[in-house]
């Protein structure tokens, strides 16, 4: 996620929308980049997601407080941590529901779009997310994306998302809860190629 950030080439303000916004990390990511971007929109299909990001920035230590309910100590420390620096860019972050597919129907133009960890979550066909994404750009505009590589083929198999030790780990314990034996995604998920990733991109114009 920081590389692909990275790669936006982020410059003083710059007006940013930032999909799929994982807990907030991301447009903290934004804002440590470039501090003095104009204004970063955080885009997410999930309520949850956006009211916990929400939380995260607000400029109020009580915000958090029923977010942190349940979870481990890790899990509050890097929440409580996350907010202690959101916080005070509160006034540069604002926060729309939406799909990466109906994007274009807020009216809104961008600079620069970060759809973090997104590729495996756009509907089908896929190529309608980045003709929206298209849309909601300046001509100028740049896109950056990224994706769990358990769904997509590359030529490294040995470097598979679902090899990966603590990817492993949570299917342990997930597979433990739910009394299940599988170590790894289901064979059935089709997998996608790099070749076809560019086609489903060139075919948004």
């Amino acid at each position: 996620i920081k590389q692909e950030i990275l790669d936006l080439e982020i410059e003083n303000g710059d007006f940013v929308g930032n999909i799929g916004i994982n807990w907030g990390t991301s447009i903290k990511f934004i804002l440590d980049v470039c501090p003095e971007v104009k204004k970063v929109v955080g885009i997410d299909s999930s309520k949850k997601m956006l009211d916990l990001s929400r939380a995260v920035f607000l400029d109020n230590e009580e915000s958090l407080e029923n977010w942190c309910k349940g979870l481990s100590e890790k899990s509050i420390n890097y929440l409580i941590n996350l907010h202690k620096y959101a916080k005070q860019n509160n006034d540069k972050v604002s926060f729309i529901q939406c799909s990466a597919e109906e994007l274009h129907k807020k009216g809104l133009i961008f600079d620069k779009i970060a759809a973090t960890m997104g590729m495996h979550w756009l509907e089908h066909p896929k190529f309608k997310a980045f003709l929206s994404m298209n849309k909601s750009l300046r001509l100028d505009g740049l896109i950056t994306f990224s994706t769990a590589s358990a769904y997509y083929e590359f030529q490294e198999s040995g470097r598979c998302f679902y090899l990966n030790p603590y990817y492993q780990e949570f299917f342990k314990r997930f597979n433990q809860f739910y009394n299940k034996s599988s170590d790894k995604p289901k064979e059935t998920i089709r997998k996608i190629t790099l070749d076809q990733v560019v086609e489903i991109v060139n075919q948004s114009g």
